[in-house]
């Protein structure tokens, strides 16, 4: 008797702390620990690619707590011409202070080209354009307006009227930190082969007066951020496994993009995850030992998000972008092995066929009133899911705040809370995510996603860079 109420026992907490343990509670302690053990690794491949760039690392120096390529890299001897492309639609609000990060950029103004591509704004766009190179008549600048719309065709016609070594895409939208293109270029500089790469994403902090909810809101948001960047962008690094180079800020070789025959396209409405895996599939094979990664010390910073249900739009479109990029490039995922060894089909277990698993127990609560289990014992059970959840967020929190440095430590240490509210912001999200699913599963493509509401398609007021940035 005693042994049977055990059991029951055993598999009624085993079954509720299955998902947060097994599914997410492992996937973080082995991101993790793949990060510890492999910083010194990494640490010599890093001095092997600035040996085979003709270039002497700066020895006797340990690698600092924010950025390994920061403490192993040499500083810049020469600075190749820098192109900046900035998709602009409808953006007065946000674009003039894109333009003036970029003028405040300690990379040499004159190895800098900005070009402005404009795809159907009717807004003073232009006005704000024009304002800012008379305040900068040195900065090397062009505005293209184009007809056709969409970011994917903008981002193209500035790759093909583009003259830089290194080409790059900012959103209009993105704040760059005044060293993030030197970072960058630095990496590619004296990695050869470093292909392309993505900027470490980080949510700015916001401006004016904000209600409870959405300042509570803004604080889990930043934190994602920083343990996606800090913790899932180094480890995906670590693995060369990076699956999305983020639409807010990337940076390229030229010969890279013009060899592979690969640029944006509206095949799916992630453009940047899309070229992303194309850029895998072709240059990999052309280019043994080609590295995809995030460049952690290039910082951009993104606006938090303006609501709740922009949040939810947003979620939904990166989801619904990650599922038709992997039906895409479903002939990697052939053979029995198939989904476990293409990174198209670790992508859909982990993000799509474990969300499922995730969400499921929801279900399961009526079920459990109607089967005998009282009221305590349910609560008991999801405080227990609760609490697992929190000492996962823990194990970030701890990983962001050793990879991080100055300001970001003192905020964290400011908001240690939220790692309290981190498992029901997650929560939240995963239903977000699993809309996305559904919604490329039922209905047919399209950029923007109208919130919290169904019905025929029709014209909408274009979404705001903000709701589609910082992947």
């Amino acid at each position: 008797m005693l042994l049977t109420r055990a059991m029951n026992l055993f598999l009624f907490w085993g079954i509720w702390l299955l998902v947060p343990l097994l599914v997410d509670g492992l996937s973080a302690v082995a991101q993790l620990i793949s990060i510890i053990s492999g910083e010194r690794s990494r640490r010599r491949r890093l001095l092997k690619e600035v040996r085979e760039s003709g270039h002497r690392s700066p020895l006797g120096r340990r690698p600092g707590p924010t950025s390994l390529s920061q403490s192993v890299l040499p500083p810049l001897d020469r600075f190749p011409l820098v192109t900046v492309i900035v998709p602009v639609h409808n953006s007065s609000q946000t674009v003039g202070s894109t333009l003036e990060s970029l003028a405040r950029q300690t990379y040499p103004t004159e190895a800098l080209e900005i070009i402005c591509v404009d795809n159907g704004s009717t807004d003073d766009c232009f006005q704000v354009f024009s304002r800012f190179q008379e305040r900068h008549p040195r900065l090397r600048l062009a505005w293209i307006p184009i007809e056709r719309p969409g970011k994917a065709a903008a981002l193209n016609a500035g790759i093909y009227s583009s003259a830089g070594v290194y080409i790059m895409g900012v959103d209009a939208d993105v704040r760059l930190a005044p060293d993030a293109i030197y970072e960058m270029v630095r990496s590619f500089e004296f990695r050869p082969n470093l292909v392309a790469a993505t900027g470490a994403i980080a949510v700015a902090p916001p401006r004016g007066d904000r209600g409870r909810l959405m300042a509570l809101l803004h604080t889990c948001e930043a934190f994602e951020y920083l343990s996606a960047f800090g913790v899932g962008r180094r480890y995906q690094s670590h693995r060369n496994a990076l699956y999305t180079l983020s639409g807010a800020f990337s940076a390229f070789r030229r010969e890279v993009l013009l060899e592979s025959s690969y640029l944006f396209d509206n095949l799916t409405v992630s453009e940047d995850t899309k070229l992303t895996f194309d850029l895998r599939s072709r240059v990999y094979v052309r280019r043994p030992g080609a590295a995809l990664e995030c460049v952690d010390s290039a910082v951009a910073f993104v606006h938090p998000i303006p609501s709740l249900a922009a949040l939810y739009s947003q979620r939904l479109r990166w989801q619904r972008g990650q599922v038709e990029v992997a039906a895409l490039h479903s002939q990697e995922q052939a053979g029995l092995a198939g989904p476990f060894r293409s990174l198209s089909g670790r992508i859909l277990l982990a993000d799509h066929t474990l969300a499922f698993p995730r969400l499921v127990w929801t279900f399961l609560l009526p079920f459990l009133f109607l089967v005998g289990y009282s009221p305590a014992v349910v609560l008991s059970a999801l405080a227990a899911m609760y609490l697992a959840y929190v000492f996962i967020e823990c194990l970030f929190y701890l990983a962001c705040y050793h990879y991080t440095v100055g300001a970001g430590r003192r905020w964290l240490r400011k908001v240690a809370w939220v790692v309290l509210l981190m498992p029901l912001f997650r929560f939240m999200v995963y239903w977000f995510r699993l809309g996305g699913i559904l919604h490329a599963v039922a209905e047919p493509q399209r950029w923007h996603t109208p919130p919290f509401r169904r019905g025929p398609a029709r014209p909408e007021a274009p979404v705001t860079p903000a709701a589609r940035t910082g992947r």
